[in-house]
C-alpha cells in the first residue's frame, strides 16, 4: 500500500514539476530544514492542484512516524541526487 502511494505521488510530482526534487524545493521545504511538516505538505500539494486526501497520503508516507516527511520518504533516488549537491 505505501509503495503504491509513493509511486502515485512520484508520478504526480513528476507530471507537475518534472521531478520530486524540484517539487520539494519549490513547493515543500521552503525553510530548507530538510523536512516538511503536515502543513507544508498540505500547502504544497494544494498549490500543485492535488485532488486526493493529502492527510492520508502524508500519514502513509511518514514511514518513521516522526510527524514530518523527508525527501527520502518521498523519493529516495531524488534524495540521493540532492545529497550530492549539498
Amino acid at each position: 500500500l505505501v509503495r503504491d502511494e509513493v509511486a502515485k505521488l512520484q508520478d504526480f510530482l513528476e507530471n507537475r514539476e518534472g521531478s520530486a526534487l524540484r517539487a520539494w524545493l519549490k513547493h515543500f521545504d521552503s525553510n530548507n530544514d530538510q523536512k516538511i511538516s503536515p502543513t507544508e505538505f498540505l500547502r504544497g500539494m494544494k498549490k500543485m492542484g492535488y485532488a486526493g486526501d493529502v492527510n492520508a497520503l502524508f500519514t502513509a508516507l511518514d514511514r518513521d512516524r516522526s510527524g514530518e516527511l523527508s525527501l527520502d520518504e518521498i523519493d529516495a533516488a531524488q534524495s540521493a541526487v540532492w545529497r550530492q549537491f549539498k
